[in-house]
């Protein structure tokens, strides 16, 4: 009898997975090479991302407290900022697209917020953090699980 098994990643925790594919022309990034890889694709400038893509927003520390206690929902105006640089920088992360790359990336995302509605003064302090803190998270590192692929069978 013919084994049925399938392949996998661990997807963690996610907030948003897309409906429908992305497509968006970023001339914020200026002349970049094309990467490709299973879900996103940059030709062109022009950023495609792949219906059924996961990703978690802006990585804000508490922005779950925050905006339970209706400080601040940094989601509501990061999506599209928050889904095109998850995007670039899993790019980055499997090399891809060069490390180099990454602030201009960090960039384009402090621009797609403004232009979402994130003050400008708001979308300064998020992108120094992502500046100080965020290349540590797109560096590739072979025990990173997310890039692990597990396989399961069923017995018989």
């Amino acid at each position: 009898m013919e084994q049925i098994s399938i392949k996998y990643r661990n997807a963690g925790k996610y907030k948003f997975i897309l409906a429908e594919a992305f497509i968006a022309d970023l001339p914020e990034l200026g002349t970049v090479p094309d990467a490709r890889c299973e879900f996103v694709q940059l030709i062109g400038g022009r950023l495609y991302i792949r219906w059924a893509y996961a990703w978690d927003g802006s990585s804000v520390p508490l922005k779950g407290l925050l905006k339970f206690l209706h400080i601040w929902d940094v989601d509501r105006h990061t999506k599209i900022a928050s889904l095109v640089h998850d995007g670039l920088c899993q790019l980055i992360r499997l090399q891809k697209l060069p490390m180099i790359w990454k602030p201009i990336v960090d960039e384009v995302y402090r621009v797609l917020c403004i232009r979402e509605g994130t003050k400008e003064k708001v979308a300064d302090i998020m992108y120094e953090a992502l500046r100080k803190w965020g290349d540590a998270f797109v560096r590739p590192n072979p025990n990173d699980p997310r890039d692990e692929i597990l396989e399961a069978s069923l017995c018989r």
